[in-house]
């Protein structure tokens, strides 16, 4: 079931294969994919936000898409394991992400701190109890001042949000 307001604001889909590594029934693991562009500040408060959340046995995965402002080296100092995708673009970044991956679960999101990912106790609860797809909403509770761009708050998919 979806449950708009309990979801975070990443989405999460199940990783193909089922389980990957060997865990434990009350901690099951989760495989969080976030893609990086140049954006350092972000990247690292992203970062961050995981470290505050409760759910603990998570990779942590930054796919860089050729970042030339070191944020690649800062994310490795943070803990988070960094993969590159040479090929320009976010989906190819996305689908390096979910290759790169390890875990039953998949968490995807951007580093552009628009997602809270000290949220990932409440998005990854209704995949614990059964669901096969949790959907998080990162306009709910809505949005910092400066978080996205005039054309990602009020555009999204060829629609105007009023």
């Amino acid at each position: 079931s979806f449950d708009d307001e309990s979801l975070g604001r990443a989405w999460s889909v199940p990783l193909a294969g089922g389980d990957v590594f060997p865990r434990r029934e009350s901690e099951p693991r989760v495989g969080v994919a976030i893609v990086n562009f140049n954006d350092a500040a972000a990247t690292l408060r992203c970062l961050a936000s995981i470290d505050d959340c409760d759910y603990g046995n998570l990779d942590v995965l930054v796919v860089d898409n050729g970042s030339t402002d070191g944020s690649q080296e800062l994310a490795r100092d943070a803990g988070a394991r960094v993969v590159a995708e040479s090929v320009r673009g976010y989906g190819a970044a996305l689908r390096k992400g979910f290759t790169e991956a390890h875990g039953e679960w998949l968490v995807m999101g951007d580093c552009d701190d628009t997602y809270e990912f000290s949220d990932l106790d409440d998005l990854v609860a209704p995949l614990e109890t059964g669901s096969d797809m949790s959907i998080g909403n990162r306009f709910a509770g809505g949005l910092a001042p400066g978080a996205v761009t005039w054309s990602h708050r009020y555009i999204e998919i060829g629609r105007a949000h009023v």
